[in-house]
């Protein structure tokens, strides 16, 4: 399935519904996302984007106490290194590599983990935005990352709201960024009719 986010084919549809795993998927596709919030469209900005939903994931799952809870946020993780792993090996990258590979992607999912939990935990749009262009926005150079931090704030709140019985049976969907940022857009443009 992961070998898809390094082509420019979109999932099929069963990839994309198969509970909380298929939620991550189908919103890192999103096309809004690389439309409207200046990702990049290349194996790089997908992988951005799929690390992205993982890490807002899990930081909800964390939020909860249970065991159950943490396993889920466990098994998502696990399955992302795993979707990782295989892209790696389906481009032909070898097992020496592949170690090395690895570990540095690794340590680029959990620091964004850590700085965009941070920045979500505190209400800080700064930081959250700071974090956006150093990392998602990387190789789009000058892009602003306010539509993508605005993005990613909605869907966190979306989650945040989201009960813990919903999240267990996969019903969860992320908002669609399109919506987002069109709504975003139109909010700002009445905004400045207001001060004409």
């Amino acid at each position: 399935m992961f070998k898809r986010f390094f082509s420019r084919q979109p999932p099929s549809a069963d990839e994309l519904m198969t509970g909380l795993y298929g939620a991550i998927v189908t919103a890192s596709r999103d096309a809004g996302l690389y439309q409207m919030a200046h990702v990049p469209d290349t194996p790089l900005g997908r992988f951005e984007m799929l690390a992205l939903h993982v890490a807002l994931v899990v930081r909800r799952l964390r939020l909860e106490t249970s065991e159950e809870m943490k396993d889920l946020a466990q098994d998502v993780t696990d399955r992302f290194f795993t979707d990782v792993d295989r892209a790696q090996r389906e481009l032909g990258i070898g097992d020496l590599a592949m170690r090395h590979r690895m570990k540095t992607m690794g340590k680029m999912y959990y620091g964004r983990l850590e700085a965009y939990g941070t920045a979500l935990d505190e209400g800080d749009g700064n930081a959250l935005a700071s974090a956006l262009r150093r990392n998602a926005l990387a190789g789009a150079l000058d892009a602003d990352p306010e539509p993508l931090s605005i993005y990613t704030a909605t869907a966190a709140r979306s989650l945040d709201k989201t009960s813990a019985e919903d999240l267990l049976a996969g019903a969860f969907r992320f908002p669609s960024a399109g919506t987002i940022l069109t709504t975003a857009t139109e909010t700002v443009s009445i905004q400045e009719d207001a001060h004409d």
